[in-house]
């Protein structure tokens, strides 16, 4: 609420009962524990997770370079440099820009990823 922010509250005003229907537990009922066989155990379940994680990353990292492949297929000499720049910052640990002469299409293209 700064810097002259407002806030309003919404009230919508009914004749009639409210309806006093509720899916929770009530509080004073035990929640009824199960064991079922179709558990994995929890160092199972914590792989899984981490492999759908890293899964997920390497998507986003592939969709990345697939737009990226796509920019430098099209681009021209003098936005080449922000194409290398921007694949370099999203992929760390990546090298592929020669020393010797000025970066082309075909090295990204050609590059390996380590």
């Amino acid at each position: 609420m700064q810097r002259g922010g407002r806030s309003k509250d919404a009230w919508v005003l009914w004749d009639g009962a409210v309806d006093k229907f509720s899916m929770l537990r009530p509080r004073h009922q035990p929640v009824p524990l199960q064991h079922t066989p179709a558990d994995i155990p929890s160092r199972a379940a914590d792989h899984l997770f981490w492999l759908g994680r890293y899964a997920e990353r390497c998507e986003c990292i592939a969709r990345l370079l697939r737009c990226l492949m796509t920019r430098v297929r099209r681009a021209t000499e003098p936005s080449l440099p922000a194409c290398f720049a921007c694949t370099a910052a999203s992929i760390p640990n990546t090298a592929f820009c020669p020393k010797d002469r000025p970066a082309t299409a075909r090295d990204l293209e050609t590059s390996s990823f380590r």
